[in-house]
């Protein structure tokens, strides 16, 4: 016959307010790490069990923020305008070769929105290559995640 071991956990220490079950750790359904977090510190507890709880606590943290700007994403988008391109640049032969929205005026359509859905942003480089230029957009939300894009483009 099999024996299975069961972990018992105190209820004192189990979160009790509904969650996503998405956010919160397999095999841990329901505890409040942080709860633990603090309980291990008060006891005095090894500290290895408490860097372990630690990075727990930091991952579910984590966890959390990146589902709150994956939602916040979602709406910021379905909120969003279509941007419209419109100066247009030409070639040597007066062809259009591609058209573009100055930054600034996609900053007013944007900003507000961006701000109702908890974001900032930033662009903290540009690269120069060989016909191309390369840019870089950080966008952070409120609830601690980030995201760093980055896009190619030939230039002529």
């Amino acid at each position: 016959m099999k024996t299975t071991e069961t972990e018992i956990v105190p209820s004192s220490l189990v979160k009790h307010e509904s969650q996503p079950m998405d956010a919160i750790r397999p095999g841990l359904a329901g505890v409040n790490v942080a709860l633990l977090l603090e309980k291990a510190i008060d006891g005095k507890a090894a500290v290895e069990i408490v860097k372990e709880l630690r990075a727990m606590a930091f991952e579910d943290q984590a966890l959390i923020a990146r589902r709150a700007f994956d939602a916040a994403m979602k709406s910021f988008q379905a909120d969003c305008p279509i941007i419209i391109k419109n100066v247009g640049v030409r070639d040597n032969s007066n062809k259009l070769a591609y058209a573009y929205a100055p930054i600034e005026d996609v900053e007013v359509q944007i900003r507000p929105i961006c701000q109702r859905h908890g974001f900032s942003h930033k662009l903290p480089k540009m690269i120069l290559g060989e016909g191309t230029v390369t840019a870089y957009c950080e966008v952070k939300h409120e609830a601690g995640h980030s995201e760093l894009t980055e896009v190619t483009y030939r230039v002529a």
